[in-house]
């Protein structure tokens, strides 16, 4: 069941469907779930940009496939739901609003406590913010590279963070904190 709606009436009369459809059937496939796709107009990908054009969702549920093409998207959503699938979770019942969201942990970043609070407010340039062991500098800005915050980190740090993989903040955290033992 695929549809574009933008309203939020729209995406419940498609849930609505869905969820009576669902009881027909004991196993569910993608084909079950309503979809929406969203233009994310103004986003022209660069060569280092993450984002991408075209998401769809699946409605009520926090699963999501990026591409520059609403067929991209619509592969990228598959593989999501596959993966997981295959990692043994249940998938909801199509059309049911049940999210339960859970978070990354924090094992690595809780280790930094001072240096998390000095980073947030003076390279992020924020009052606070909620990190994880996931955190990049990604979710940080809407810029199609980091070199703002990987020049404000070698400027007050004194280390260079441009080669960690992903921009990943708890790894960034470590390379800090080990050349301040130095």
């Amino acid at each position: 069941m695929i549809k574009i709606a933008a309203d939020g009436s729209s995406r419940n009369r498609l849930r609505f469907i869905a969820f009576v459809l669902s009881f027909r059937k004991l196993n569910w496939n993608l084909e079950d779930y309503p979809r929406i796709y969203v233009d994310q107009i103004g986003y022209e990908p660069g060569e280092e940009d993450r984002r991408q054009r075209w998401r769809v969702d699946i409605v009520g549920w926090l699963m999501h496939g990026l591409g520059n093409t609403p067929e991209e998207a619509a592969r990228d959503l598959e593989i999501n739901f596959s993966k997981q699938l295959s990692e043994g979770k249940k998938p909801l019942r199509p059309g049911r609003n049940n999210i339960h969201i859970i978070f990354a942990s924090t094992a690595r970043i809780s280790q930094y406590r001072d240096l998390e609070l000095d980073f947030v407010s003076e390279i992020l340039g924020l009052p606070w913010a909620l990190m994880t062991d996931e955190s990049s500098l990604w979710d940080f800005h809407g810029e199609t590279n980091n070199d703002e915050f990987i020049e404000k980190i070698r400027q007050r740090y004194g280390v260079d963070v441009s080669d960690i993989a992903g921009a990943r903040i708890a790894d960034i955290f470590e390379r800090i904190s080990a050349s301040q033992k130095l």
